[in-house]
């Protein structure tokens, strides 16, 4: 049985709300990724796909 440790992400990336759509599609181009976790004052606040 596959276990969630074993696929997820140890690092994931993060961007600010103020991040432009353009700069986390180039973030998300340059790191390979499907995904960003979007965070403000220390607190996760949202995730771009």
């Amino acid at each position: 049985m596959t276990l969630v440790r074993d696929v997820m992400s140890r690092e994931p990336k993060w961007i600010r709300p103020e991040t432009t759509l353009c700069e986390a599609a180039r973030t998300m181009r340059d790191y390979d990724i499907g995904f960003l976790l979007v965070g403000e004052n220390d607190r996760m606040v949202g995730v771009v796909t």
